[in-house]
């Protein structure tokens, strides 16, 4: 029971980070799920849903993203529109 509860948390963390890439990136919903693993292969120390939780956590007003996953996270939308207010 509990691997199932983690898999509809984790789920539904990746889409809410989907959600906010595709507010800010204005993007489909393909483009914003296959930035999530772009971001984590870019990244040294940040793997799997870990990505989609800081996405989240900053887009919901918690945590700025910090200046290292803002980076790649910009390279990886190919500009600097994730470098408003939205994530930080």
């Amino acid at each position: 029971m509990e691997n199932l509860r983690a898999a509809l948390t984790t789920r539904g963390v990746i889409g809410e980070a989907m959600g906010m890439i595709r507010l800010i990136a204005r993007c489909e919903s393909e483009a914003a799920f296959d930035t999530l693993p772009r971001v984590s292969q870019s990244s040294s120390h940040l793997k799997g849903p870990a990505v989609a939780i800081l996405i989240a956590e900053a887009g919901s007003g918690g945590a700025p993203l910090t200046a290292d996953v803002q980076s790649i996270l910009d390279r990886c939308l190919g500009s600097e529109i994730s470098s408003g207010s939205f994530f930080g």
